[in-house]
């Protein structure tokens, strides 16, 4: 089962098609990264949808116009990041993508200046230093009862 979360994904699988009320359909199944599960998007083409439908699949690679295009294998190369919440139907609650978004940089990955940082650390470390112990500035607490 996949718990709700962001996840980054790759595309395995897609195809077109029309729901049974004839409502066309793109339907875009993800491995997730970080598990060996898959999980299918579906983006539907429809005056309200069609837009958002279109930019989840350029985040995920697609090229061209033709929504046809998008079944072809390595269609969608790209890495993405999805937003997967619970939804309870007919009693039975699965796992269903909200959303296909561009992936975030990893915690950490942005650039930074790492000699800057050392110096800033090293003088943090010098203020502490020639400080009292930071547990003698503590107020006394020996009188507070822990049960």
């Amino acid at each position: 089962m996949i718990n709700p979360g962001n996840y980054r994904a790759k595309a395995v699988r897609a195809e077109i098609g029309e729901s049974r009320n004839g409502t066309p359909f793109a339907a875009v199944t993800f491995r997730l990264e970080s598990q060996d599960d898959t999980v299918t998007w579906y983006g539907y083409l429809t005056e309200k949808t069609t837009e958002r439908t279109l930019r989840s699949l350029r985040i995920a690679g697609w090229k061209g116009n033709d929504v046809r295009t998008v079944e072809a294998d390595g269609a969608l190369p790209d890495v993405v990041e999805l937003v997967i919440h619970d939804e309870e139907y007919n009693g039975n609650v699965s796992a269903r993508v909200q959303w296909v978004n561009k992936p975030r940089k990893a915690e950490g990955a942005a650039p930074f200046d790492k000699e800057a940082l050392a110096r800033k650390l090293a003088a943090v470390a010098k203020v502490t230093t020639s400080e009292k112990p930071v547990a003698s500035r503590l107020p006394d607490d020996s009188d507070i009862p822990f049960d």
